[in-house]
């Protein structure tokens, strides 16, 4: 589909769950992480800072040490103070540091509809003359090459078409205006994955035939290393979140079933949910046995969806149309492997964590973030 060149690098924030994280290292992949502790999940499933960037934003000096002391890749420098404070770090370290520039490219095909008008990640187009000028007389700063952050719940091919050339353009001044070395681009992330009505799944087999066709430039320019930082597209089919009614009632004419859960659990599709978006049908485990659908129809069994937070903001989903529900039947929501309780409040009212079980095989077990984090965290 791709070029041999281009590797995925797993987003961690997507689903921090340990037992993903083994298996995704098992199957060869690297890591993105935005947080130490993210990074320090990937160290304790075995994986080495090679295959780790280090990205997010506002970082702190302690922890940029910390994944220097562990042989990270590379950290993607999100500011040019970010990127001062990194120099400084190497002096004092007296050993070179591996970077990768996050770029705000100007893109003028809209993207992420989330992402519009909120894109403050990466250093400005603007920028780079005056950083690359100043990289090239730092010693101790290794600029391996640039990154662009593509939002979230993407579906738009023009848009990475165009903010894959507009970063091998960048390449290029790097290059032949600047002559530096650069061995690394990341291409593309937030591929949209299809959580509602009306969407399709992110046409990656198309980008990955154009990435291919065009890759020439990769040998010309030296590059090697061409990484895609995805989470959502390749955790969101894995997994259900699983709910139990607990309560029914009818207030104004409006009926709410009130389940063993909420927006705490999984926050991102319950917002999309309520504000635009009609989501893909769910589905119901009767107490009799039986597994039924949420109708397609505009009959008149509206049901809204709401959890156990004390705010009129806890609304799962809207407008569902399902008949004959009863307290003690299962509400299953599909795709729901991405932005879960990892991605939620979880503590507000200090309800009970959910459990998180895997299903491999035949077998079932618990794995959860949060015990790893209690038994590793703070692992050195």
């Amino acid at each position: 589909m791709f070029h041999e060149n281009v590797e995925i690098y797993y987003s961690v924030k997507a689903n921090p769950n340990p037992v993903i994280c083994s298996k995704i290292k098992e199957w060869g992949g690297a890591f993105e992480t935005s947080s130490l502790n993210e990074f320090k999940l990937c160290i304790n499933s075995g994986v080495s800072g090679e295959r780790i960037i280090y990205s997010g934003i506002g970082k702190k000096n302690e922890e940029i040490e910390w994944v220097l002391d562990r042989k990270v890749y590379a950290i993607v420098v999100d500011s040019v103070k970010e990127l001062d404070r990194i120099v400084e770090i190497s002096k004092k370290r007296d050993e070179p540091v591996s970077i990768i520039i996050r770029v705000r490219l100007d893109i003028n095909i809209p993207g992420s509809r989330l992402f519009q008008n909120r894109n403050y990640f990466g250093v400005c187009e603007e920028e780079l003359d005056a950083i690359l000028t100043k990289i090239r007389v730092i010693d101790g700063i290794q600029l391996l090459g640039f990154h662009n952050y593509g939002g979230t719940q993407n579906f738009n091919l023009d848009y990475y078409i165009e903010s894959y050339n507009k970063l091998l353009s960048i390449c290029e001044l790097a290059v032949y205006t600047y002559g530096m070395d650069i061995s690394t681009v990341g291409i593309g992330g937030g591929f949209g994955v299809a959580l509602f009505e009306g969407d399709c799944d992110f046409q990656i087999e198309l980008f990955g035939q154009y990435v291919k066709s065009n890759s020439s430039v990769f040998t010309r320019l030296g590059i090697n290393k061409l990484f895609i930082d995805i989470g959502r597209y390749i955790t969101s089919a894995m997994g259900s979140y699983i709910t139990q009614v607990m309560d029914i009632k009818t207030v104004k004419g409006r009926k709410y079933v009130i389940v063993d859960g909420g927006t705490h659990h999984r926050s991102f599709q319950s917002i999309l949910s309520t504000n635009f978006k009609k989501p893909l049908p769910i589905y119901i485990y009767r107490k009799d046995g039986t597994i039924t659908m949420s109708e397609n129809g505009h009959n008149i069994n509206k049901v809204t969806f709401v959890g156990r937070l004390c705010t009129p903001t806890d609304v799962l989903v809207s407008n569902v149309s399902i008949s004959n529900l009863s307290i003690g039947d299962y509400i299953i929501f599909p795709n729901s492997g991405s932005y879960g309780p990892s991605a939620g409040c979880l503590f507000f009212h200090l309800h009970s964590i959910p459990p998180e079980i895997i299903v491999e095989e035949q077998d079932l077990y618990l794995s959860s973030f949060i015990e790893c984090m209690k038994k590793d965290g703070d692992r050195n």
